[in-house]
């Protein structure tokens, strides 16, 4: 299965460091930047059609305009939904928020940002035996 990874923050150089250990890792994926949650989702909802294609988000919470939260509500809509892993990196501390992470069955890992590149791996080595 050919992966997508999206990175959706709005923070440049939070989407910078980012990528930069994510095509360090041994996953081979394509990294695509976002710093809104929408022009994430129009990617997706243009490119959900194809049943080999998966998709590994890399989430912050804390955006403006639309924060995680609505996205991944939004994200339901999805033909791609169960082709779709989610991680969401934040800098928020509140506990509430890694317990919310727990209603959604896409949602795989939970992370304080910056990643390091053993969060990294820990995101990565589950999707590598696809």
């Amino acid at each position: 299965m050919k992966i997508d990874t999206l990175l959706i923050d709005d923070d440049a150089i939070v989407l910078y460091i980012h990528k930069v250990l994510l095509e360090e890792s041994d996953l081979e994926t394509e990294v695509f930047t976002f710093e809104d949650g929408e022009s994430a989702l129009e990617y997706i909802f243009n490119n959900d059609k194809d049943d080999d294609r998966g998709f590994l988000l890399l989430l912050d919470i804390n955006m403006p305009c639309m924060d995680g939260w609505e996205f991944m509500e939004r994200l339901k809509k999805s033909k791609a939904y169960d082709r779709i892993v989610v991680s969401l990196i934040t800098s928020s501390i509140d506990k509430s928020d890694a317990e919310k992470s727990k209603k959604y069955d896409i949602v795989k890992s939970f992370f304080v940002k910056p990643l390091s590149m053993e969060n990294v791996n820990e995101i990565v080595n589950p999707l590598l035996k696809y």
